[in-house]
């Protein structure tokens, strides 16, 4: 996925990305690989976050402001069953 030709062959001109299972994508271990995905997909698209289990990372996200030009995120959070 190093350049253009590969991401057109992978389908990489996208404008969502989905991640499940977020809070264990958002673990330092996983930054490396998360780095390399943001950086081929298009800066201007829209990401969904899908976690059953709330960490201070997905605090840290919820938390964040947007970036200019940008709607501060949706976040629906269920704190009881």
């Amino acid at each position: 996925m190093r350049d253009d030709s590969t991401k057109a062959r992978c389908g990489l001109f996208t404008d969502s990305q989905i991640l499940d299972e977020a809070d264990r994508l958002l673990a330092p271990s996983f930054a490396d690989d998360l780095a390399h995905i943001f950086g081929v997909l298009p800066k201007d698209r829209q990401t969904a976050l899908f976690t059953a289990t709330w960490t201070s990372s997905m605090d840290s996200i919820a938390d964040a402001a947007p970036k200019p030009g940008k709607q501060k995120p949706f976040i629906h959070k269920i704190t009881s069953t």
